[in-house]
């Protein structure tokens, strides 16, 4: 079988930006159900049962910031790593746990400060990541898996120094 499957998730995030580099840490959890789509032909899409997960999220990003004439806003294309640290994983009322469950991604995108004043900015971020870990079924061979997200973050940036 081949499938497709799809979930939201929720995060909460903290960073450090020092204008070429980014650090990121945070809490991902997921919000409902999965959703799969099963690719064969004449499949159809349905959802599994009570599959939920929480996550331990940490990225780097090397960044190359624009600056406008003014200096108030700043454009950057970014690329970097995340590591995604497995919490809590449960499917169909069964937890499964291990570092199977842990993921590397190799991150890319852009994003975009908007310097309110001179220590306040209002930061969008939409970064592509291709998991290169994505195999949580080791122990069986018949199975596996490739993994991607896209993820869009919004933030407020204070400048400390």
């Amino acid at each position: 079988t081949n499938s497709t499957v799809y979930w939201h998730s929720s995060k909460v995030n903290l960073f450090v930006d020092a204008v070429y580099v980014r650090f990121s840490t945070g809490y991902t959890r997921s919000q409902g159900e999965f959703v799969v789509k099963d690719n064969t032909s004449g499949g159809g899409t349905g959802a599994l049962a009570s599959s939920k997960f929480s996550y331990i999220t940490g990225s780097l990003l090397g960044k190359f910031p624009l600056f406008n004439s003014s200096g108030r806003i700043s454009l950057w294309p970014a690329a970097g790593v995340g590591y995604a640290y497995n919490l809590k994983h449960k499917s169909n009322g069964s937890s499964l746990a291990g570092s199977d469950l842990n993921d590397i991604y190799i991150l890319g995108g852009a994003g975009f400060d908007f310097w309110a004043t001179p220590s306040l900015a209002i930061t969008v971020t939409a970064l592509y990541g291709y998991n290169m870990t994505p195999n949580m079924y080791k122990s069986n061979p018949g199975v596996s898996n490739s993994g991607y997200k896209t993820e869009c973050n919004l933030g407020v940036m204070y400048l400390v120094f």
